[in-house]
């Protein structure tokens, strides 16, 4: 099964196999998840801290299934994450 990933140069990274996508954006230590401003609409992604612009937002180029997508925050090493 074929993976892709791409990083340089954006805010965030992220990596797909066929039907998932996996976006991984930083975000300040301590962080927590009512912190965050984050919209999953069928042809619509935004993420960011409340009351800032997003660091990432825009239209996606195919419809996603809202009901399957999920989001958490997750510390790795001392890196935090919010993963989509």
């Amino acid at each position: 099964m074929a993976t892709y990933s791409y990083s340089q140069a954006l805010p965030y990274t992220w990596k797909q196999q066929l039907a998932d996508v996996d976006i991984e954006v930083p975000i300040p230590k301590g962080t927590r998840a009512k912190q965050l401003n984050v919209v999953l609409q069928k042809k619509k992604l935004s993420v960011g801290l409340k009351g800032e612009e997003p660091i990432m937002s825009g239209e996606l180029c195919k419809e996603i299934k809202v009901e399957d997508s999920t989001w958490t925050v997750g510390k790795f090493f001392e890196n935090y994450y919010m993963i989509i």
